[in-house]
């Protein structure tokens, strides 16, 4: 029991710090093969690890991270992406439309990362044309990245 006037420290000596970003494409754009996309709107960077310059999160971090990437393409159009750590490949990620619309393909990864590896999405080594798309103007493809658990 803690007395009056007493400050409690209970629970927040392994308080984590909070990890977190949700990046977005600003507008259609077409890569090349191995090439990095540069999410270039910030919706949120909690901790601001996240460069828009260069579309890379540097882990600030040792943990379980979750990472999640939505692309949209134009039809007959695909894209195919890989999720890199330190540029080794963990997951990727093959989206092709082949009628007059525009759906979104999305995947979920988590993995374990280190502090200051680098994190990013990229085209594979096998499509020239990459296309993304933004089909109304308010859809956008993004990149998603959390913190779950520190280790």
């Amino acid at each position: 029991m803690v007395g009056e006037g007493v400050i409690s420290s209970v629970g927040t000596k392994n308080r984590q710090k909070s990890v977190l970003y949700f990046v977005r494409l600003s507008s259609s754009t077409t890569l090349n093969k191995n090439s990095i996309v540069k999410f270039d709107n910030v919706i949120t960077d909690e901790g601001g690890d996240f460069n828009p310059g260069d579309g890379i999160f540097v882990s600030p971090i040792s943990g379980i991270y979750l990472f999640s990437w939505t692309v949209f393409t134009a039809s007959s159009k695909s894209v195919d992406t890989e999720l890199r750590v330190d540029n080794v490949i963990i997951d990727s990620m093959y989206a092709y439309i082949g009628t007059s619309s525009h759906v979104p393909a999305t995947k979920v990864v988590l993995c374990q990362v280190k502090k200051g590896d680098h994190v990013w999405i990229q085209t594979s080594k096998d499509y020239t044309e990459n296309v993304f798309e933004t089909p109304n103007g308010s859809s956008k493809s993004s990149f998603t990245g959390m913190l779950v658990h520190e280790n």
